[in-house]
């Protein structure tokens, strides 16, 4: 299962919306991982961007970094 780190896809945010790989809305970035073949968000690194998040899997520090940037996790359902 592919990984990424919650710091690394901040970093990269706006190239993938620049690649159209994730849409920048009103509420922040919204990213679909599994779409990129990433199964699990970690939490190693820096979140300042809202992140609008849909994956399978993620550890407890991924999604603390991600709703205190006032971004979210969406859930497959």
């Amino acid at each position: 299962m592919a990984t990424i780190n919650a710091g690394r896809l901040d970093e990269i945010a706006e190239e993938l919306v620049a690649r159209k790989l994730a849409v920048k809305e009103d509420d922040g970035i919204h990213v679909d991982l599994g779409a990129l073949g990433v199964g699990k968000l970690l939490g190693e690194g820096r979140v300042e961007k809202a992140l609008i998040v849909k994956v399978d899997s993620l550890s407890g520090e991924a999604k603390r970094k991600i709703e205190e940037a006032k971004g979210r996790i969406v859930s497959e359902s």
